[in-house]
């Protein structure tokens, strides 16, 4: 199965997205390895092992559960030895897989392995190549978008943020901190909604189709606080670990509506410093965690139990 150009072997590699495993899996120590072009008077031969873990806690069989998936290796510049995986790994066991790398022509070459993890239905890709090299900072960015995992509103002249609020929100001037997990420094805003009465409310308040009728405020474009001491959850790849960036919107004001109760709704957008602010504008949004309580109300806090929107009720 030589016949792939490399183009589509980069792709099947990027479209493959995995996080750290939370739970017993198996797992590889590196899913990219890159082998550089040698010039005729620098040929050597290179070797890079790979070792694969198993942490479940009984012994996993990997007999014939290692296979290449695409491959345009064809003068076999790279080659594999997978010998020590084709057994039984006991519980916490690691086996290993030895990459070789001698250049016989001066092509782009490359393979891409999977390991099947057969218990947790999920693949492991080992992509080898001599021509795609990406930092470990930038793949672990890609593996988990930005996640909106805490957010709270308070009083505005609650200056120390001692005490986030719960419930509804009246006629008053408040501000919003919001914290993001993301492997890579952010900017990041807030816009919140008028979406009528709550006897009414409309369920497309919000959204990213949504043709703003009554912004209540709008953040703008801020710059993160990295979070040093948190009580977050961590997720690490390859060395690489998240970070917690904190965002403070100025003071807004919610208005007295003298026709009843409504309905807030509260959207989030982020983006990588590098990156314009067209994801800010066209109102592309961030994740919300799914346990977030915001204001003390369980899962009535998202908005038509959206995954990107948040809400709370003014009386």
């Amino acid at each position: 199965m030589k016949l792939i150009h490399k183009t589509a072997t980069v792709v099947a590699l990027i479209s493959t997205t995995f996080l750290t495993p939370a739970l017993a899996t198996l797992d590889v120590s590196q899913e990219q390895i890159y082998f550089s072009l040698q010039e005729e008077n620098e040929l050597s031969t290179k070797t890079t092992t790979v070792t694969i873990v198993n942490n479940y806690a009984t012994a996993v069989d990997l007999t014939g559960q290692i296979a290449v998936m695409r491959d345009n290796n064809a003068t076999d510049n790279i080659t594999y030895v997978d010998s020590s995986c084709q057994t039984s790994i006991p519980a916490n066991g690691e086996c290993y897989v030895v990459f070789t790398y001698e250049q016989l022509d001066h092509n782009f070459q490359g393979m891409l392995l999977e390991v099947n993890d057969a218990t947790a239905g999920i693949t492991l890709p080992i992509f080898v190549s001599n021509y795609f090299q990406q930092s470990t900072a930038k793949e672990a960015a890609r593996r988990l978008s930005p996640l909106v995992e805490d957010v709270q509103v308070f009083a505005s002249t609650d200056t120390t943020f001692t005490t986030p609020l719960i419930g509804a929100l009246s006629a008053g001037d408040y501000k919003v901190r919001w914290t993001v997990l993301a492997y890579e420094d952010l900017k990041s805003k807030v816009v919140i909604d008028n979406c009528g009465l709550v006897s009414a409310a409309d369920p497309a308040c919000a959204s990213a189709e949504f043709t703003n009728l009554d912004e209540v405020a709008n953040s703008g474009v801020l710059a993160s606080t990295m979070l040093s001491t948190h009580s977050f959850t961590d997720y690490h790849y390859q060395g690489e670990t998240t970070s917690h960036l904190q965002f403070t919107s100025a003071d807004f004001t919610i208005p007295a509506y003298g026709d009843g109760a409504h309905l807030l709704a509260l959207r989030f957008y982020s983006t990588s410093l590098k990156d314009t602010d067209d994801g800010l504008i066209k109102r592309i949004s961030t994740i919300l965690a799914g346990s977030l309580n915001f204001m003390g109300q369980a899962e009535a806090g998202y908005y038509f139990t959206d995954g990107r929107r948040l809400t709370v009720e003014t009386p």
